[in-house]
């Protein structure tokens, strides 16, 4: 259940296969921040560090100038800034920027506690957010300023999904298979989690976590990894063994479903 107004973009409902999330909206902000400041503050953003961004995406069709979808966003400007990411993609990976949506959250350079509503739709949430996790993502995020989960991030459903945030990110774990970008640092308690080949996962900041793991080939682009206390690229078996309970482990690899599960259930997954 959500505690407040600034507990979550998704709570869960129990706990187990049967667990249920909702979703929050962001409405259009009042008095704070509106499209064209966004806009006007993502027009300064340095050629540098928008070089730096795009050249996490390898994919000529991930590597389209900012500037398009600033002028986009001018030329049909949203009702509600949640509709910025149908403007700047349409919700497919086949034209979305990624790059792009963590850009303007770090262009509204607003962090105070959001006000948030429940929906079921993508969210581009102006604020910071503290919830009480797990945070199992259904839809495309964008958080403009810190996200601060009490729990595990899992964003492995197939589907494109997409989490940006503008500041700084905390959890206890991150599972992706999807796009994650974060404008900040990334701090997390046990382990990072990342595969599937096409979705980077970039950080600006400092990354501090005792444990990150790339399987699948995943892509990555961290501004300071000096905190990441082991690095598994593409590990063999023995190394995950040494990490995770054998019973979530395929060939060298992480059963996304096992995993899923047990990190819901806030059961531990090291070796026993």
């Amino acid at each position: 259940m959500l505690d407040g107004t600034c507990s979550g973009l998704y709570s869960v409902e129990g706990f187990g296969p049967g667990f249920r999330v909702r979703h929050v909206e962001s409405a259009m902000p009042k008095g704070n921040v509106d499209l064209t400041s966004i806009l006007s503050a993502a027009r300064n953003i340095s050629p540098k560090e928008q070089a730096w961004w795009q050249d996490a995406y390898e994919d000529e069709d991930e590597r389209t100038p900012f500037a398009s979808s600033l002028d986009r966003l001018e030329r049909e400007p949203p009702k509600k800034l949640d509709d910025i990411l149908k403007l700047c993609g349409r919700g497919r990976p086949d034209d979305v920027q990624p790059w792009h949506l963590a850009l303007l959250a770090r262009a509204s350079a607003v962090t105070t506690p959001a006000k948030i509503k429940l929906s079921a739709k993508a969210a581009f949430v102006v604020g910071s957010l503290h919830l009480r996790g797990p945070l199992q993502l259904k839809g495309p995020l964008v958080v403009t300023g810190d996200l601060t989960v009490d729990g595990p991030i899992i964003d492995v459903i197939e589907k494109w999904l997409l989490l940006a945030v503008g500041g700084s990110l905390k959890a206890h774990a991150v599972a992706s298979s999807q796009h994650v970008l974060v404008g900040g640092d990334c701090t997390v308690r046990d382990f990072i989690w990342g595969f599937e080949a096409h979705c980077p996962f970039v950080v600006r900041g400092k990354v501090k976590a005792p444990l990150v793991v790339w399987t699948d080939h995943r892509p990555s682009k961290l501004g300071d990894a000096s905190g990441v206390s082991e690095v598994l690229d593409n590990p063999d078996q023995a190394d995950l063994e040494r990490h995770f309970d054998a019973k979530l482990l395929g060939d060298c690899t992480i059963k996304q479903k096992a995993m899923v599960m047990r990190l819901v259930a806030g059961k531990p997954v090291g070796p026993k």
